[in-house]
């Protein structure tokens, strides 16, 4: 992911994971371990953040790249976490 202090604050990335639900639901539904929400990677910046997609297995973390290869995307970092 970007610098901490690079990234959004938890308000627009939480505007943007609204503005963009529909991707959001489409991720989740690649896999029954995908889980997407805002987060922020940074434990002394919590108001920094971005939008965490965490998947279970290596073939969810390809699926999820390929969607947002063919997607635009969120308009805001996106960082890939497997549980």
């Amino acid at each position: 992911h970007p610098p901490c202090e690079e990234l959004l604050t938890a308000a627009e990335a939480a505007a943007a994971l609204a503005e963009n639900q529909a991707l959001a639901n489409d991720i989740e539904a690649l896999g029954q371990d995908i889980s997407v929400r805002v987060g922020s990677p940074c434990p002394h910046e919590q108001d920094h953040a971005l939008i965490i997609v965490t998947y279970g297995s290596e073939a969810e973390r390809e699926a999820i790249g390929r969607l947002l290869e063919r997607r635009e995307g969120f308009g805001v970092p996106v960082h890939l976490v497997r549980q």
